[in-house]
């Protein structure tokens, strides 16, 4: 009985993984805005092959307040903005490797200018 349950644990576990070895999912933040500043979440594809990414604004809570799904071309960039938010994180989840998407957060202010007043790269 202990060898099949060995057995049935391991298939399972290797169906698992199958499922899940290309896609990644990366995390920028978090980062506080004041006022009328707004939050853009931006992804950048680095690899040589198009990439679906998902872009997500969380609140404090983890909440999702912003959402968009993109196909990224080779070298394209897109984002998802927010204002509503006091602290923020930023989600990114790819198609493919993590590594594939340069992944970054911008605190801007809203006024007409739209000056960064801070901005975090991840990985």
């Amino acid at each position: 009985m202990k060898t099949l349950f060995r057995s049935l644990s391991t298939g399972f576990a290797l169906l698992s993984l199958s499922g899940v070895a290309h896609a990644g999912t990366s995390y920028v933040g978090p980062a506080y805005k004041a006022g009328d500043e707004f939050v853009t979440c931006v992804a950048t594809n680095v690899s040589r092959v198009p990439v679906m990414v998902t872009i997500d604004v969380l609140d404090e809570d983890g909440v999702v307040v912003a959402t968009r799904g993109v196909s990224l071309s080779a070298s394209g960039t897109d984002f998802a903005m927010s204002a509503a938010p006091t602290a923020v994180l930023c989600r990114f989840t790819t198609s493919v490797s993590a590594k594939s998407i340069k992944a970054t957060l911008l605190v801007r202010e809203n006024g007409g200018s739209y000056q960064t007043r801070a901005a975090i790269s991840g990985k």
